[in-house]
């Protein structure tokens, strides 16, 4: 008789497989790659950026609304011009206007001429960056910052379009040369540096909201103030100019920021304050958080807009500091901004970054 074989059973019902971690993509991994793409981009020679003075376009290309913006009006002064007078001659316009291509004596603007002179250099800096770029749309749940990089790309590859095989299309004869300029209320650079502002401080200072247990407002308490800083700014910037008939008030601008360093989002303070004597309803709590921000965000970028903007050669080396205190002021506050958003701000749940991204960096 054969002993009796023992039988061994394998099977696995009931065993549940061992999880596979996903793997997340985490803050510091956005922040570093959305600064050299930003940083590539502002290095570009960009001339008069939103029609502003070429001095200050570095400065204003740190802001992705600015670039998008910026693009859509390079876009539309080319349609125009090519409506009028074609491609071929809207190319060199648009190239006068952008570039202030020649000057009084014939010689060529530095900008242009940047761009022509180290255009090796900026196509390696976009190889690097476009490593950046691969890694960032291969990531799932980050639509909002691949939003802001393409902003970024946009403005940079239409600059290079522009100009790419530019030399000697921009010898614009005088007559023409006197019409050229930038058109329109809409493209004056004050319109649109204060809700670039204002945007940027809301960044800034949403993680102090989120601290003292304050929910972010919705989408259109957002739109809302840029809305009304379009408006108001160009309102209120007409009527001090034309009711003074002196830009005397312009020397006390700087003390406007004082304030603002000391606090930069004060909504929550008054309603503190207020809510101590009084008892609030809801709706006057959402009135506070909206309107006290604005009008404290509206008299900073009033700071910004108009040291953009002033430049009186009496007062040129005065002025000149103040200019570029601002522009640079512009850049820090929208890193900041991107800085506190990324590290407080932000939340990896739902985000995916694929294994192979690993080895681009």
């Amino acid at each position: 008789m054969e002993p009796i074989r023992p039988v061994y059973s394998f099977s696995t019902r009931g065993e549940t497989p061992p999880e596979v971690e996903s793997k997340t993509v985490s803050w510091s991994t956005l922040f570093w790659i959305i600064v050299p793409i930003a940083f590539n981009t502002m290095t570009q020679p960009g001339g008069s950026v939103i029609c502003a003075i070429p001095e200050v376009g570095f400065a204003l290309r740190s802001s992705p609304l600015i670039c998008a913006v910026d693009a859509i009006l390079l876009i539309y002064q080319f349609w125009q011009y090519s409506w009028e007078h074609g491609v071929k001659e809207a190319r060199r316009r648009l190239l006068f206007v952008r570039f202030k291509a020649v000057s009084e004596g014939g010689s060529e603007y530095p900008d242009i001429t940047l761009l022509r002179e180290n255009r090796g250099f900026r196509y390696v800096g976009f190889a690097l960056s476009l490593v950046q770029y691969v890694r960032l749309y291969a990531f799932s749940g980050c639509t909002a910052i691949q939003v802001v990089a393409t902003t970024y790309l946009v403005s940079f590859i239409l600059i290079e379009a522009l100009t790419l095989g530019s030399r000697g299309a921009t010898r614009i004869p005088p007559p023409q040369v006197e019409s050229l300029r930038c058109f329109g209320r809409m493209d004056r650079p004050y319109t649109f540096i204060p809700p670039a502002t204002i945007f940027a401080i809301h960044i800034a200072t949403s993680p102090f909201e989120e601290a003292i247990n304050q929910s972010l407002q919705s989408a259109v308490y957002w739109y809302g103030q840029l809305v009304f800083m379009v408006v108001a700014m160009s309102i209120i910037q007409d009527l001090l100019s034309s009711a003074t008939q002196s830009d005397a008030w312009e020397e006390y601008e700087p003390l406007l920021l004082v304030p603002v360093i000391i606090c930069p989002n004060p909504g929550h303070i008054v309603l503190h304050i207020i809510s101590a004597v009084l008892s609030v309803s809801n709706a006057f709590r959402h009135f506070i958080l909206v309107a006290v921000p604005t009008i404290w965000a509206f008299f900073y970028s009033l700071l910004f807009s108009s040291a953009f903007l002033t430049r009186k050669s009496a007062k040129t080396r005065v002025k000149g500091r103040v200019e570029q205190s601002a522009s640079w002021g512009f850049v820090v506050l929208h890193l900041a901004a991107a800085f506190l958003w990324h590290k407080y701000s932000y939340n990896p749940e739902g985000t995916f970054a694929p294994a192979w991204t690993d080895f681009l960096g």
